[in-house]
């Protein structure tokens, strides 16, 4: 996508011409409701102009735990679990910077005693090409802990489907960036 809509940076706003998700929802009759964490994505940018419910929690002032986005999209459906809807959740649990998610970091990595207790608060950039390999075992260890985390969001959704009877006639499409 990006090749095509080069709206890389925050002040760029994604061109009319391309056609998002919450429109094709919307035109097929669907409740269109939408929850990001990721200050990319949002109405202003060009990112929907289909969406019934959205919330851009850094544009909100909201949490940006992938929990936080989860609680609102179910908030966002539950009056309209019985009809046609279309639900966006985007988390930013893997991205910078990188907090330890537990049960999971004790698992990958409980023994750990450096200096990396979080991991790139310093902003995007990558791995460091001179970090000791030690401490980048441990880094490797808090985004696996991310995933794990996101992953189990991902049930949550999938008990809350089944707790309204609705999972066996609900698509779940799972994307990454990463």
């Amino acid at each position: 996508w990006l090749a095509k809509h080069k709206s890389p940076n925050m002040k760029d706003v994604l061109p009319d011409k391309f056609v998002t998700i919450d429109e094709v929802a919307k035109k097929a009759g669907k409740f269109t409701a939408g929850v990001s964490a990721n200050g990319y994505i949002r109405p202003k940018r060009g990112y929907g102009s289909g969406w019934d419910k959205f919330v851009n929690h850094i544009e909100s002032s909201m949490g940006l735990k992938g929990a936080d986005v989860l609680e609102k999209g179910i908030s966002f459906l539950t009056p309209k679990k019985d009809q046609p809807w279309f639900l966006y959740l985007g988390t930013i649990d893997t991205h910078v910077t990188l907090r330890p998610k537990e049960p999971w970091m004790s698992k990958y990595d409980g023994k750990y005693d450096g200096r990396f207790k979080t991991f790139g608060d310093d902003g995007p950039g990558g791995m460091p090409k001179d970090l000791p390999e030690r401490d980048m075992e441990h880094v490797r260890a808090i985004y696996d802990s991310n995933v794990s985390y996101q992953d189990d969001l991902v049930g949550q959704l999938y008990k809350q489907l089944e707790t309204w009877g609705i999972a066996d006639q609900t698509m779940i499409i799972i994307t990454a960036d990463h």
